[in-house]
């Protein structure tokens, strides 16, 4: 956020701020040991807001000076699991509850001003007035121009064979994307049948600019190999399955391409035109999407299996267990 990398830690051990600016290697400035299980962060010009799902609360945390961030406020929910900021709310999902609206205009005293009632709900991702829930349905979309009054468009279609419900795994954080620049909506699933001992691997395309009628524009199945994780930019994605090396290329006109990898990817992340890929063995690829099939620019070799990425611009924000925060700038060049 601005100069300032947040990065939540393993277990108990709280969150640290690192500085970021001048885009060298990042130093840890604070932070807040011991805060309880941090499950999911947002920012708003010097405030972080944190979902602690140990304690059962959203805290307010003052980190104008990031050398000595402080708590401001908490306030109980049951169980937050995910953030997202929209101006002045704060919608938060609470387990086997729904989404809650926060209003954080005071942010040192949020208040509850409306909620969304969804016991499936999981994750939130939000685009202008359009509020993606991801839940049992898969994903309900949610009308928030009144955010204090959320309306539901209603819920997507109905996939896959309803015998199967109960055994599909919904993997809503990080399985599920709006592509940004784009009215397409990205979600995967996976389930598991004990009958036959086999994954299936669901990836679809969503049309969601009419919200009141969600389209099918492609649907991916794959079996033996869950989807890891889902990134998407302009109107491309990228999924990275467990047991295959490498990253699936998938666009609205259909399946593009593969970027291979010789290991097993822990992590990617997309930014307009460039794809990230770190790899269990220490490596980062970055491959350029700009022409009729992927090319590989770079590969380089970093000391520690990033867990997460995420791309801002030329910069690539890199977290990894027990290992703290990493930042790279992309130069075209290995960083």
């Amino acid at each position: 956020f601005g100069n300032v990398l947040v990065c939540l830690e393993t277990g108990w051990n709280g969150f640290s701020l690192y500085d970021i600016g001048g885009f060298s290697l990042p130093f840890r400035t604070g932070g807040i040991r011991g805060a309880g299980c941090a499950t999911a962060v947002e920012c708003s010009n010097s405030t972080l807001y944190i979902a602690d799902e140990a304690y059962r609360r959203i805290d307010s945390v003052d980190i104008s000076n990031p050398q000595s961030p402080h708590l401001t406020n908490s306030l109980a929910i049951n169980q937050p699991v995910s953030l997202e900021l929209g101006g002045r709310y704060l919608y938060v999902v609470d387990r086997y509850v729904g989404v809650k609206v926060l209003d954080v205009s005071d942010p040192g005293s949020p208040a509850a001003c409306g909620r969304f009632d969804d016991y499936w709900a999981g994750d939130v991702i939000l685009s202008g007035s359009l509020l993606c829930v991801s839940d049992a349905n898969p994903f309900t979309l949610v009308d928030v121009s009144t955010p204090t009054s959320p309306t539901a468009f209603g819920a997507s279609r109905a996939s896959g064979d309803a015998s199967r419900e109960s055994l599909r795994d919904y993997n809503c954080l990080s399985n599920r994307t709006l592509v940004p620049d784009s009215d397409m909506l990205c979600w995967a699933d996976n389930y598991y049948e004990y009958y036959w001992d086999l994954w299936h691997a669901r990836l679809e395309l969503m049309d969601i600019s009419d919200p009141s009628h969600p389209a099918l524009i492609r649907e991916y199945v794959s079996l033996f190999y869950p989807i890891w994780s889902v990134a998407g930019s302009g109107d491309l994605v990228a999924a990275v399955y467990d047991g295959l090396y490498g990253a699936q290329l998938y666009s609205r006109s259909g399946e593009r391409d593969h970027c291979d990898s010789s290991f097993q990817v822990t992590a990617l992340a997309m930014d307009w035109t460039l794809l990230y890929l770190a790899d269990d063995a220490g490596h980062i690829d970055v491959y350029d999407l700009t022409g009729p099939w992927p090319v590989r620019t770079i590969s380089t070799t970093i000391p520690v299996v990033p867990v997460s990425m995420k791309a801002k611009g030329d910069l690539l924000l890199i977290s990894a267990d027990r290992e703290g925060a990493i930042v790279y700038r992309y130069y075209g060049t290995p960083p």
